[in-house]
């Protein structure tokens, strides 16, 4: 199994993540791509850039969009794929999830919303 595979895997659940987004979590953390997944002789490290690599995937899957469907029409039949959905309570479980990781490894955490968005009112002149 490649480390992509094991990526998507292990904190996609139900989400298909873009290729892209998961080699920008590999390449942050030093993975390359098609590495086998599974390193017991590259110890510690090895783990650590993994683990950290999940993190990013959670915070992203923390910020994906809601919604969304799509019907395809096959002859006299026709299907229905739903979108992702996301409550506010799944997206605050995926940053925890990525903070847990982070905290884990001594990284920077990332912020809740309420810490990145505040009021500006007194700052405008």
């Amino acid at each position: 199994m490649t480390i992509e595979e094991y990526l998507q895997a292990t904190v996609g659940l139900n989400f298909v993540f873009p290729e892209a987004t998961i080699l920008a979590a590999m390449l942050h953390w030093g993975i390359e791509p098609e590495e086998t997944a599974f390193q017991p002789d590259r110890g510690e490290e090895w783990t650590r850039k993994v683990e950290l690599a999940q993190s990013d995937l959670w915070f992203a899957l923390s910020t994906a969009t809601s919604g969304g469907s799509e019907t395809k029409t096959l002859g006299n039949r026709s299907y229905t794929k739903t979108g992702n959905s996301n409550t506010k309570l799944d997206r605050q479980a995926f940053r925890d999830e990525a903070n847990r990781l982070r905290e884990k490894w001594d990284e920077d955490l990332f912020a809740d919303d309420q810490d990145i968005i505040f009021d500006a009112n007194p700052y405008w002149k």
